[in-house]
């Protein structure tokens, strides 16, 4: 749906971790290391033995059984020194589509640690995957791989899986009784309560693996980076990490944090369409978690036929989010408006999005609305359709702003649209509200020549930078653009987040960062964002720094001009959502 959906960056033989290493140590084991559960016992991921890897490490009980929809639980199971057990397999992905049927299980959170050789008290990195909440994995065919980088590097790379669709996001007011019950009141957050879990043990254990917990930095991208945003609002993760990253991430848009009515009418009605009883009914909750999970899933997806009667725009493609709960275990508020008002975790941070950002979503449309058609220069009716289904009694406000007087037609118009509401805006939201709190921010816009997929109207696409941050796929890239590097601009990606996690600076500060003697002194600074200057960091072989303006015009608009991101400013929290039993729907409030 993301980056997985351009048929020519697919590549189904990449290739699987390096079997078991021999010990040449005799009792001193490095792919043995002790955890509060007990001893584990990863693999040697090169040649000469200068990578470990511990897949499938299992951070918190199953979530099965009454343990669906709750907040996840602790993993306390025990053995002793004499009971290593192995971590030599990739774990099994949450539980989501694969095309017409589900894959992954229900059973699945786990997470992978990546280490150089001989790793002392070095940075961390802990990853959260994007893919809408619906989709995603902590290994997906080798992408989010953290050997390259670690080795690289020298630090350490953790990836995770956490709990995806109604599974990690049903709220429900029977669930809040039950959880207040229980305590912490908190409904809808179940994906990334997931999250800090697994936050809290890396806390407990990366200090075995050869990493600091005091030098955790989070990073991830899409669903990933909005995640992280949760994390930088919520009181319950503080102290759990000191920097963030946050690649093509959204702080305030209504289909991803959504508002708790409209969430638990959208659950609600898919309870019903379970044929569970209604909310509050004695018998509501022992339905639902006797339900097969697959079932869940393909019932929420619509497989079965049926509509909601109350949904995201987004539905069904990505219907889920985080519900604004209230509590301090879920979501309090609206993101940005924490931030505002000063209710954060603040740490320095690190955000940006791609130039073509909302290039791979346009094709999505009729997915999500029924009878329209593409290319738009084609239906130009499809361009009204999708302005009154988003944006209702706004559609004027908007088409004053983004109209056809500056962009060559209505496709393109689209796809720049899409960038700019879900992504572009939202960080310099962010950014300038950092500066105001005087913290540091550094704002890039990945900006890549990706060569053929430009004359395919990509260009770099939503989540097209990820190969370069893990150094993974980077030969079957090279094709693509016989003018281009993608050694070189992994190089700096790699460099620029490594340097973040040692320094919370990408430039490095005046530490020397392994790995990075080609990028640092050999390309520009990349300076902070500050609210006179807002400059921001073009992300490209030759990094280039530039300025948010206040009027530009496509194609001249790297970033988006003052006028779009006010209009994004004012409407993005209040995106309608579709009533599809009424014929007027009504804008949230």
């Amino acid at each position: 749906m993301r980056l997985f959906l351009v048929a020519w960056l697919i590549h189904t033989s990449t290739a699987q971790p390096a079997g078991r290493g021999e010990d040449h140590e005799g009792d001193s084991d490095p792919r043995v290391v002790q955890t509060v559960n007990g001893p584990v016992r990863g693999v040697y991921r090169d040649l000469f033995h200068h990578g470990l890897t511990w897949w499938g490490l299992r951070y918190a009980a199953p979530p099965l059984g009454v343990r669906r929809w709750r907040p996840p639980e602790v993993y306390d199971e025990q053995w002793g020194p004499g009971s290593v057990k192995p971590a030599e397999t990739i774990p099994p992905a949450c539980l989501q589509l694969g095309g017409s049927e589900t894959k992954g299980q229900e059973d699945c959170l786990f997470l992978n640690v990546f280490a150089p050789r001989e790793a002392k008290d070095l940075p961390v990195l802990v990853f959260f995957y994007g893919g809408g909440f619906v989709e995603g994995s902590s290994y997906e065919m080798g992408l989010y791989d953290g050997h390259h980088v670690s080795v690289r590097h020298q630090v350490l790379v953790v990836t995770l899986n956490y709990r995806l669709w109604s599974l990690g996001f049903m709220a429900l007011d029977a669930l809040q009784a039950e959880a207040t019950a229980i305590g912490g009141g908190s409904t809808g957050n179940h994906g990334v309560q997931d999250q800090r879990l697994a936050l809290q043990w890396v806390q407990q254990n990366i200090r075995h693996f050869g990493g600091d917990p005091r030098r955790v930095t989070i990073f991830g991208e899409s669903a990933g980076a909005f995640s992280v945003m949760w994390h930088l609002v919520s009181p319950q993760s503080k102290g759990l990490f000191q920097a963030a990253i946050m690649e093509s991430g959204t702080s305030d848009v209504s289909f991803f944090f959504q508002p708790l009515p409209q969430a638990k009418a959208y659950y609600e009605d898919l309870a019903e369409r379970l044929q569970c009883p209604k909310s509050l009914g004695v018998w509501q909750l022992p339905c639902l978690r006797a339900l097969p999970a697959e079932r869940l899933v393909e019932v929420e997806a619509g497989l079965d036929g049926q509509r909601p009667a109350v949904h995201s725009p987004l539905w069904p493609l990505m219907p889920n989010g985080p519900a604004i709960d209230g509590t301090e275990s879920g979501l309090l508020d609206v993101p940005i408006e924490l931030v505002r008002r000063g209710h954060f975790n603040k740490v320095p941070l690190l955000l940006g999005s791609n130039e073509n950002g909302g290039s791979i979503f346009e094709p999505m449309l009729p997915m999500v609305l029924p009878g329209t058609e593409l290319p738009v220069k084609r239906h130009p009716e499809t361009l009204q359709k999708a302005l009154k289904y988003f944006f209702h009694e706004n559609v004027s406000q908007v088409e004053a702003i983004y109209n056809l007087w500056e962009f060559p037609d209505g496709d393109v118009l689209i796809r720049r649209m899409i960038r700019d509401l879900m992504f572009m805006c939202p960080l310099r939201a962010l950014a300038t509200a950092w500066h105001q709190n005087q913290l540091n921010s550094y704002v890039y816009v990945f900006d890549f020549s990706y060569g053929l997929v430009s004359w395919l109207g990509l260009g770099d696409f939503h989540g097209s930078e990820l190969p370069f941050v893990f150094r993974n796929w980077l030969e079957l890239i090279k094709p693509i653009d016989l003018f281009q590097s993608p050694h070189r601009m992994s190089d700096i990606i790699s460099c620029n987040w490594a340097s973040f996690a040692y320094r919370q600076d990408p430039n490095g500060g005046n530490m020397s960062i392994p790995g990075c003697g080609s990028v640092h002194g050999h390309t520009l600074p990349w300076p902070q964002f500050e609210e006179g200057s807002r400059f921001f960091y073009s992300l490209k072989t030759q990094p280039e720094v530039h300025g948010i303006e206040s009027k530009n015009r496509y194609p001249n608009d790297l970033f988006p001009r003052d006028e779009k991101c006010d209009l994004w400013d004012q409407l993005a929290r209040y995106m309608p959502w579709v009533y599809e039993t009424s014929s007027t729907p009504s804008l949230l409030v």
